[in-house]
């Protein structure tokens, strides 16, 4: 027997077999006598059918009928042998070239775990822009908490900016018409948000109920080339606001009370709501760079080590995906989608998925971060530090099945972190 053996991609294997008469005559004939055995003819009791008449009538097409579960046999020696390691379910013979008494000649494909040579995955440099909170942010975050304890009262004109308007707004098209339904009705209005359009505050100064204004709204947006370049594109939209109603914002009375109910009991003063808001704010912001930083560095280890996952494991974790979506779509009654539809929108992100799962393997092997009850216990305790949950409770999670590959993924984030750089960059740069 002679074999050779095809890389197709990193993910399937070809193997080719060459089997002599001697390798398969006696295989071969069991197969046939089993075929033979199971053959009826009238005038004759099953399996004894004399030879001459079985020649005439099927000719070699019994012999060749053998020759396809002597190819199964054969392949599964192999396996067995341990020569080959497909994944279960891959195997599929894409070639068979068999005469009697000459060599029969077969080609099999199937997938393995594909074969990756990491590369650069430490010591890398990823630069995001550094989020921090604005004293505008602050402000705009107190006038949320305070609006729930405001009240309103209609005035005449818009003559101060601590006013709400409510606006029906529709886009102005190039012809001059208007597209009620690319704007909205009753859109509330905060003047004095600081991150109201500036032309909604200069043109609304001095209109009264049911006088109409316009404004442009400024879209700024980025397309990414293929070669890495960047092109910043800018589009100006018109649109008519109508003024249907004007509100004086009365703010509530500041008193310890007050700040002590919107803080959970935490803060008597605004200076102490306004670092408690502040803090919450740069906490939720440090996650998003933290994020951000991993989604970046992922995808400079991705695109470092290109390769194709299997078929099959891809094609089963897409379905996964497909019926998670259904499901999602259906529980909250969604319009109905097609299975292909929704698979061919979510097949890059299944690829993605799958790939980044084999390399990560990979580099927890290469690094041997083994789930141990120590990191078991850290990453319990990191966990019951910033959720209150017992350690205890944490600890047992952590260790069966279900917690499992949490644990592998913390660790395994914690290592991306610590070895490699995220170098923040202000928006002023």
């Amino acid at each position: 027997m002679e074999t050779k053996f095809n890389i197709i991609h990193e993910s399937e294997k070809e193997i080719e077999v060459t089997l002599t008469p001697e390798d398969y005559n006696e295989s071969l004939n069991k197969e046939v006598k089993k075929l033979e055995g199971k053959i009826e003819i009238k005038g004759f009791r099953k399996g004894k059918v004399p030879q001459q008449i079985l020649k005439r009538m099927y000719g070699d097409s019994l012999q060749y009928e053998a020759a396809e579960e002597v190819v199964q046999k054969s392949f599964a020696e192999i396996v067995k042998e341990g020569k080959i390691n497909p994944l279960p379910g891959t195997p599929r013979i894409v070639d068979l070239k068999f005469k009697p008494a000459e060599n029969l000649e077969y080609k099999v494909r199937y997938e393995v775990n594909p074969e990756i040579e990491l590369k650069q995955y430490k010591n890398i440099e990823i630069e995001i822009d550094e989020l921090t909170v604005s004293d505008a942010m602050l402000t705009e975050e107190l006038l949320k908490l305070y609006e729930g304890h405001s009240t309103r009262e209609q005035v005449e004109s818009v003559d101060a900016e601590d006013l709400m308007l409510t606006l029906d707004i529709a886009k102005i098209l190039d012809d001059g018409s208007l597209d009620h339904n690319a704007g909205g009705k009753n859109m509330e209005v905060r003047l004095n948000n600081p991150n109201v359009n500036a032309d909604i505050v200069a043109n609304s100064k001095g209109k009264k109920a049911g006088d109409v204004f316009e404004f442009t709204f400024e879209d700024r947006h980025t397309h990414d080339h293929e070669d890495g370049s960047k092109e910043e594109h800018v589009v100006n939209f018109k649109y008519q606001a109508t003024i249907v109603k004007i509100e004086k914002i009365n703010q509530p009375e500041k008193t310890e009370a007050l700040f002590m109910e919107l803080s959970n009991e935490e803060c008597k003063t605004e200076e102490e709501l306004k670092a408690k808001i502040r803090k919450e704010l740069q906490a939720y912001y440090n996650q998003r760079m933290d994020d951000l930083y991993l989604n970046k560095l992922e995808d400079k280890i991705l695109n470092d080590h290109p390769f194709t996952p299997p078929a099959s494991f891809l094609e089963r974790y897409l379905n996964r995906l497909v019926d998670e979506e259904v499901e999602y779509r259906k529980k909250r009654k969604m319009p109905e989608a097609k299975r292909t539809e929704i698979a061919e929108a979510m097949r890059s992100r299944a690829d993605r998925a799958l790939r980044w799962y084999f390399i990560r393997d990979n580099i927890v092997v290469e690094e041997n971060l083994e789930v141990t009850p120590e990191k078991v216990r850290e990453v319990a305790e990191k966990v019951a530090e910033s959720t209150g949950y017992p350690v205890d409770a944490l600890v047992q999670f952590y260790s069966g099945e279900k917690g499992y590959d949490e644990v592998k993924s913390r660790i395994f984030t914690d290592f991306l972190k610590s070895n490699n750089v995220r170098k923040l960059v202000s928006k002023a740069e």
